[in-house]
C-alpha cells in the first residue's frame, strides 16, 4: 500500500478506517483485504483490536466505527458503466488461487486473536479482469465464499473516493463474471503474475513453455495477465470517453451531465 500510495502504515490504517461503509462485514473485508485482521477485545466486550502480521495496530470502540447507508448513485452509475466496459476488454473467467503453504511448512502459522494458529487452507478467487480494474481505476472486488465453494457474493472497494459497497448494487455477480472450475496454486501463481506479457504472443509462448515444463500445472490462458504499459493508460482514456458518454445515453432525468472518473 505505502509503494502505491505512499502511506506510511499508520497512515494508511486511518485512512481505510475514514472509507465510508454501512456494516461491520463491510470493515472487516475492507480491513482483511489490505492485511489486517479485526477481532473483538478479550478484555473490553466493546472495543476491537486491529492486528497486522499478528501484531495490534490499534484498538477501537464499537462507537467510534461510523456506518453510512447513503448510496452515491452517480459513482455507482460510473462503476457499472466501467464493469460492462472492461468486461469485454479483459479476461472475466475466475479461477482459484490455492495457498496450501502454511500447511506444507513454507510459511511460519500465524497466531488468531484467541491463540490458535491459522493453519487452514486459504482459498481466494482471481481474474484478469479484476487485476485490471484495480489497477486502472482503484476498483477492488472481493469475493465472499465458504470453504472451496464458488462465490455467493462480492464487494467492491472503491479505492478513488474511498467507499465500500455490495457487489449487487452495481452489478449482479454472474452478469460481470465467468466462474470456471480451473484452480492453481498461490506459488505458481505469484510466478505467473512476475511475467512480462505483452501481447498474445507472448502469452502463446508461455503456454507452451509451462504445458511442456510443468503440464501438472494446467495453466490455461485466462490465468496469464497482460501488462500494456502505456496501452492501458490509451484504453483508460477511451474507456472515460464511453463511460461518459453511456450515462448520457442511459440517464433517466436531466442531471448529471458532468461526469469525472
Amino acid at each position: 500500500m505505502e509503494k502505491l500510495y505512499g502511506q506510511k502504515p499508520e497512515e494508511e490504517l486511518e485512512k481505510l478506517l475514514n472509507y465510508k461503509i454501512s456494516s461491520l462485514d463491510q470493515l472487516e473485508t475492507l480491513l482483511s483485504r489490505n492485511g489486517y485482521k479485526i477481532g473483538k477485545n478479550t478484555s473490553d466486550e466493546n472495543s476491537f483490536n486491529i492486528l497486522k502480521n499478528g501484531v495490534n495496530q490499534k484498538s477501537i470502540r464499537g462507537d467510534q466505527i461510523v456506518f453510512d447507508n447513503s448510496k452515491n448513485e452517480k459513482r455507482a452509475k460510473q462503476m457499472k458503466a466501467i464493469l460492462s466496459k472492461y468486461k469485454e476488454l479483459y479476461s472475466n473467467k475466475v479461477f482459484k488461487v490455492v495457498d496450501n503453504r502454511k500447511n506444507e511448512a513454507v510459511l511460519p502459522k500465524e497466531k488468531t486473536t484467541d491463540g490458535g494458529n491459522d493453519s487452514k487452507m486459504k482459498i481466494a478467487f482471481e481474474s484478469e479482469l479484476q487485476k485490471k480494474l484495480k489497477d486502472v481505476f482503484g476498483i477492488d472486488m472481493v469475493f465472499h465464499h465458504k470453504e472451496d465453494k464458488n462465490p455467493f457474493g462480492y464487494t467492491v472497494i472503491d479505492h478513488k473516493t474511498g467507499e465500500v459497497y455490495k457487489g449487487s448494487d452495481i452489478m449482479k455477480m454472474n452478469e460481470v463474471f465467468e466462474f470456471t472450475s480451473d484452480k492453481v496454486d498461490k506459488k505458481t501463481f505469484e510466478i505467473l503474475k512476475d511475467y512480462n506479457i505483452r501481447s498474445q504472443e507472448t502469452k502463446k509462448i508461455l503456454l507452451e513453455f509451462f504445458k511442456k515444463n510443468n503440464p501438472e500445472a494446467e495453466i490455461k490462458d485466462f490465468m496469464l495477465f497482460e501488462n500494456r504499459g502505456k496501452k492501458d493508460l490509451e484504453t483508460y482514456r477511451k474507456v472515460q470517453f464511453e463511460v461518459k458518454d453511456f450515462i448520457r445515453n442511459n440517464k433517466n432525468t436531466n442531471d448529471e451531465k458532468k461526469i469525472f472518473l
